[in-house]
């Protein structure tokens, strides 16, 4: 880690020299040993923050939740109804809900929670089936079938 900073360091002041017009992007990219269109892109990329997307291309938490994210009240009344009632389509339960609790959700959303929640839109990891090939059988004995394939340029 302190290599990574010391070699963001160096970065940093071959960029302000760039920007001072005190070097060229030639010989900055030759120092570095990086092309020049990377020296382009960190140039275009530049700012106050720019450590974050140097280090890593993703400058918010790895896992981050959704600023409209549902709060957990509402997903715990959700996930009650998903379980008292798991023969109801979303559309109907997020009807009864509104009825029940005055609380207006998206049908949605409430696929999405009970999918999180792994309550009944859980993804399946079974294994597939390989089906059994068949032949084919023409009807009548004595037929024939002959399939054929032309290329484009024929």
């Amino acid at each position: 880690m302190k290599k990574c900073k010391q070699f963001m360091k160096i970065i940093e002041k071959q960029l302000i020299a760039l920007i001072k017009k005190e070097t060229t992007v030639t010989s900055v990219a030759r120092n570095l040993g990086v092309s020049r269109d990377t020296i382009y892109a960190w140039l275009a990329k530049y700012s106050e923050d720019w450590l974050l997307w140097l280090i890593d291309d993703q400058p918010w938490p790895k896992f981050w939740k959704a600023w409209n994210r549902t709060s957990s009240d509402v997903e715990a009344i959700v996930a009650k109804y998903l379980e008292n009632y798991p023969l109801l389509w979303p559309q109907t339960i997020a009807h009864t809900i509104f009825e029940d609790m005055g609380i207006n959700l998206d049908p949605t959303t409430i696929w999405r929670i009970g999918r999180r929640m792994y309550i009944r839109y859980w993804i399946s990891k079974g294994v597939k089936q390989k089906r059994e090939r068949t032949l084919y059988n023409l009807p009548m004995p004595g037929e024939l079938q002959v399939d054929v394939s032309f290329p484009y340029w024929r």
